[in-house]
């Protein structure tokens, strides 16, 4: 899972309205919420935000899904990645005029989806904003054409970047698969018949939350079978193509620490076995009288 702390920063004591862009990483085709927040104060009085419009240029690699607000009706328009918004507040909270004053009063929230082709690197300047204006709920004009602000890893600025990052494997994950043995015997050095058991060899996908509790990656694992390779601490047993265990009579020895390591990529896991060999074998004879056998032709 990749992990990105949250760096903090303190809202300009000029801003009027800013974007907030996710600090974490975005996978090509995921998509991601960008709160659009406002200061209502001018002239250091506080007031309730009635009216605002606001025109967001976003990068040619980025698409607007959806807009939602919970205490503004809100109609928008998008041409060539420019996006015209005017909003005014829902009647539902005309006796609540508190809840549209603040420092930072979530207007809106925009949903972003990133092109499928979007290559990995960090597009730089992906959202501008120009604030047309921000009116109160008793029709006075308090912004008119101000030049709003994008909050992204860098901080505060006019303009915001966002990181792009392919899915890519995290790790590997070895284990014996259910119904397959760890601990063998060796009898295939008596019988000349093969022992097998075999490894599940899995490829851990990268996270990327998106900011949700669940990855954006289509799956969190992948079984993997070719890119292997495999050794053995002691010649205790064998491999087959594919890095699953095979004693094949061959071997001259067992272990009680037989340590397997399989490899894929940068990564190497290893699982412990325990071999059986036969030391010295016996035979005994059970039926010690040698009859006469009959023959059917007589």
């Amino acid at each position: 899972v990749n992990v990105v702390a949250t760096s903090v920063y303190t809202v300009p004591s000029d801003a009027t309205m800013w974007l907030e862009l996710p600090q974490y990483a975005l996978l090509p085709g995921s998509e991601f919420d960008v709160p659009l927040l406002a200061k209502t104060e001018a002239d250091g009085e506080s007031y309730p935000l009635g009216v605002w419009s606001v025109v967001i240029s976003s990068s040619s690699s980025l698409s607007l899904d959806a807009v939602s607000s919970t205490m503004y009706d809100v109609s928008d328009s998008t041409s060539q990645g420019v996006t015209s918004m005017a909003a005014t507040f829902k009647s539902s909270y005309s006796d609540q005029t508190d809840a549209l004053t603040g420092d930072a009063v979530e207007v809106a929230v925009l949903t972003f989806s990133v092109d499928d082709s979007a290559s990995s690197g960090t597009l730089e300047d992906a959202f501008e904003m120009l604030v047309d204006d921000m009116v109160s709920i008793s029709n006075s004009k308090k912004v008119d054409d101000v030049s709003g602000l994008v909050l992204s890893r860098d901080g505060f600025d006019l303009t915001g970047s966002i990181f792009v990052e392919a899915e890519f494997t995290a790790g590997l994950q070895v284990y014996v698969t259910d119904s397959n043995e760890q601990e063998l015997v060796n009898t295939a050095v008596l019988n000349g018949e093969s022992i097998a058991s075999t490894l599940t060899k899995k490829a851990i996908a990268s996270c990327h939350t998106t900011g949700s509790s669940s990855c954006a990656e289509s799956s969190t694992s992948s079984s993997v079978s070719t890119g292997l390779s495999c050794s053995v601490s002691v010649a205790a047993l064998s491999f087959s193509s594919s890095c699953n265990i095979i004693l094949t009579g061959d071997e001259t020895s067992g272990g009680d620490e037989v340590m397997v390591s399989v490899s894929h990529g940068s990564f190497t896991r290893v699982v412990q076995f325990r071999v059986w060999y036969p030391a010295e074998v016996t035979l005994s004879v059970l039926d010690t009288e040698l009859n006469v056998v009959t023959s059917s032709c007589s």
